[in-house]
């Protein structure tokens, strides 16, 4: 489902098309109070709950706009708590047409901004982010989050543990100098929440396509070659 709210918003322009197409038949509008989005974590019914995800953009994050933004993710949190059987997420659409970047590239800046946004408040620390990159890979972004739900590869209870964090300074190649920063350690472990995740991801061109947005061509070559040439 996707809320009747989003009519209302300036990113409807180029999200309207995409949720109202008829190759998305399975998201349908409603009136949604805490969040943009409802989507069966099993993919077919609501009984072993919903990924409840609020849409955030670029816009979201300037100054004028965070203390709403936050009210928005303190909200998601409180309804996706404990005990409810649903999951919350944070989407995060870098080009939506009217915030399209110059460069075409994804700005990390506003991931930062949104990460930061989310550790303050303890209560909603534990929500992950899920980079979109454009309104068509909306919708499969919310299906792979799923299927990695499913999977039981992530546990949206708790943040990563700080040794998991920390192996991912080793998913460098033999002839990188320095191991990856605590930045984009943040920024990797964002975009790809388990060593599964990532492992497949860098044999994929989209995947790919992400690390060297994020990372710069020099990072995203050396954790390519550390999954591909061992």
């Amino acid at each position: 489902m996707f809320s009747a709210s989003l009519r209302q918003r300036p990113e409807w322009a180029s999200l309207g098309p995409v949720l109202e197409s008829p190759a998305t038949p399975c998201l349908r509008e409603s009136y949604l109070e805490n969040y943009d989005f409802a989507y069966p974590i099993d993919g077919h019914q609501e009984t072993n709950g919903q990924l409840c995800a609020i849409l955030t953009l670029r816009a979201s994050l300037e100054e004028a706009q965070q203390q709403c933004t936050r009210s928005r993710i303190e909200r998601l949190a409180e309804a996706t708590g404990h005990p409810s059987k649903d999951r919350a997420a944070i989407l995060l659409l870098h080009h939506d047409g009217a915030f399209r970047s110059a460069s075409g590239r994804c700005p990390v800046d506003s991931l930062v901004a949104l990460q930061t946004l989310v550790f303050e408040s303890s209560a909603a620390s534990w929500i992950p982010i899920i980079p979109v990159l454009e309104p068509s890979a909306l919708l499969p972004a919310i299906q792979e989050h799923c299927r990695s739900l499913r999977r039981g590869a992530r546990r949206l209870e708790s943040p990563p543990t700080t040794s998991s964090m920390a192996l991912l300074n080793l998913v460098v190649s033999g002839g990188r100098l320095q191991p990856l920063s605590q930045h984009d350690v943040n920024v990797v472990s964002d975009l790809f929440p388990t060593f599964r995740d990532l492992s497949s991801a860098v044999r994929r061109g989209e995947g790919r396509r992400l690390l060297a947005d994020y990372l710069g061509e020099p990072g995203a070559r050396s954790i390519v070659e550390f999954w591909t040439k061992g």
